[in-house]
């Protein structure tokens, strides 16, 4: 199944970049924190939903 209407490889390339785009985000947004507790808190939070969505979607 294909989430994103072009081919395979166009597909793969596309989703790497956005990765790549989310872990400068997730690094730059950890450094700008004051705790590392809150950091590991805010991972948790944003890993959650997507998390739920996933296992929501496999039954």
């Amino acid at each position: 199944m294909r989430l994103l209407p072009m081919d395979a490889v166009d597909a793969n390339i596309l989703a790497t970049c956005f990765a790549f785009v989310l872990f400068v985000v997730v690094i730059l947004r950890a450094f700008a924190l004051r705790s590392a507790l809150r950091v590991w808190l805010e991972l948790l939070a944003g890993t959650a939903l997507p998390l739920c969505l996933m296992l929501g979607g496999v039954r």
